[in-house]
């Protein structure tokens, strides 16, 4: 039964609370723990704190896969971002699964064991090129009214659009799926064990260690100093990612994630926002229409022009609550995505962004 009490409304809200933890030492503490300054760092003026900044160490959710990687600092009036750097994260992955108790039960859980000490942990698998080096950490300086957060994922669109890097930015890891570790089951569905017999030669465990990741779609680059250098301008004059670059890189991030109408609609908005910003670069009308577009095409290929059709359709289906009618399968989607990306490499020159 519904309550006819009025709901509260929501609190819109997207400010980030942080919280921190600090160690501190005491005269009556153990003195050889204290990190004493050298005589040479307490006579040095550039030592002195820097009043009304503070740095943040971020460990990213997705890798920025770098090349040679920059040395440059990106500097603003209110922030500095540093180049990506390695993290331990093989060390991290093996201790998640420390001391922990797994369910067990046919019908609903009975029991809880714990992982046994031979199962293999910690597998990581990177997916990389040569040359590559992929990257989990990130430096920001900020002043202390700065949102980091925010500042983060700025940096990390501007990223995406000039390397192609279509993960970055997104809260999935498509390197990194989660998936830890697999085991074999007898009939009760509980860990199978380890024979016991010594005679019958190596044995293996009935653990194992997992690791799963997506391929490259072989449209992204690495983060080398070109890239970085067009960053850091981006960021230092306040210009945004372009929309119709950014829609479709979202697009192929749906597609990856299996997100296959937000996909559709990633990619009906690449195309109504290209085609129009190009009729604005040739100072020609544009059409608020999709269907004018489709017949007015400026960037798509005539080739293409039918398969942004039948894309519009499955946009128009979605947005009025049907299911898509002409993506029916891998194979459309996969159509689409093609098409769109022979649309960006008409677009992109006219906007000069590479």
């Amino acid at each position: 039964m519904v309550s006819s009490e009025q709901s509260p409304e929501p609190a819109w809200d997207r400010t980030t609370t942080y919280y921190s933890v600090v160690a501190r030492f005491e005269e009556n503490g153990n003195l050889d723990l204290w990190p004493l300054s050298s005589e040479q760092i307490k006579h040095d003026p550039t030592r002195v704190a820097l009043q009304g900044w503070r740095s943040f160490i971020f460990e990213l959710r997705s890798p920025i896969a770098c090349f040679r990687n920059p040395v440059q600092v990106i500097t603003t009036p209110r922030f500095r971002i540093y180049p990506p750097f390695d993290l331990n994260k093989k060390s991290s992955l093996a201790s998640v699964l420390d001391e922990v108790l797994v369910p067990m039960g046919s019908d609903h859980v009975n029991n809880y064991v714990a992982i046994p000490d031979h199962a293999t942990k910690g597998l990581r698998v990177d997916v990389t090129k040569e040359g590559w080096n992929v990257c989990y950490g990130i430096r920001i300086d900020a002043i202390n009214s700065e949102d980091v957060s925010s500042v983060l994922q700025r940096f990390l669109k501007l990223v995406r659009q000039y390397t192609r890097q279509w993960w970055v930015a997104s809260p999935t890891n498509f390197f990194d799926t989660g998936i830890r570790l697999r085991f074999d089951m007898d009939q009760s569905f509980r860990p199978r064990e380890v024979s016991s017999a010594r005679d019958i030669g190596p044995l293996e465990s009935t653990w194992a260690g997992m690791a799963s990741v997506q391929q490259l779609i072989n449209i992204e680059e690495p983060l080398g100093a070109d890239a970085w250098k067009n960053v850091g301008l981006c960021l230092q004059q306040n210009i945004e990612p372009d929309p119709c670059l950014s829609f479709f890189l979202a697009a192929i991030e749906d597609y990856k994630g299996h997100s296959d109408s937000q996909c559709i609609l990633n990619l009906a908005l690449m195309f109504e926002i290209g085609e129009n910003k190009a009729r604005m670069i040739h100072k020609m009308k544009t059409f608020s229409r999709n269907k004018d577009l489709l017949n007015n095409a400026t960037v798509s290929l005539a080739a293409d022009v039918k398969v942004f059709r039948d894309l519009i359709t499955d946009r128009d289906n979605i947005a009025h609550g049907k299911a898509a009618v002409k993506a029916r399968n891998d194979q459309a989607l996969q159509k689409y995505l093609s098409a769109s990306f022979r649309f960006m490499q008409k677009y992109l020159p006219l906007l000069q962004v590479s």
